[in-house]
């Protein structure tokens, strides 16, 4: 299996990045038998993008026959086209692109659910959602 990690530097001892879209590099890992046979880094062609660069990344990942992401931090509408894609998505940790393709390869991770990794500011707070509607007019 494939498996894209967004990363701030080339290598598996970089720090795995907290942004998807705008991360500086992808690290592109094929994993068979819970090892990793091959990995790559590329440069995020979406990082320098005005909008859209969430799901310019989840096209990245499709481009490059990802059956998953790990991601700490994934946006909604990068999560729902990574989903529309048929891609996985697993809650990163922080540390190294190395300690969460570990965890991946022992199970430890938690595969996201949902719009996204992480829960971004709308929508996904402790309330019930049974406000009134009763703004000025």
């Amino acid at each position: 299996m494939k498996i894209v990690i967004p990363s701030d530097g080339e290598t598996l001892d970089s720090q795995a990045s907290q942004f998807f879209g705008r991360c500086k590099y992808f690290i592109v890992l094929n994993v068979e038998d819970g090892e990793i046979k091959k990995w790559e880094a590329f440069a995020n062609p979406a990082l320098e993008q005005a909008g859209g660069a969430g799901i310019m990344a989840a096209q990245f990942a499709a481009e490059h026959e990802a059956g998953a992401v790990i991601s700490s931090a994934l946006g909604p509408k990068a999560g729902s086209a990574l989903r529309s894609l048929g891609i996985k998505t697993f809650k990163g940790i922080s540390g190294t692109v190395q300690e969460n393709i570990s965890k991946f390869i022992n199970g430890e991770l938690e595969e996201a659910v949902g719009s996204a990794a992480s829960p971004g500011p709308y929508g996904q707070g402790p309330g019930s959602g049974t406000g009134q509607g009763r703004g000025v007019m």
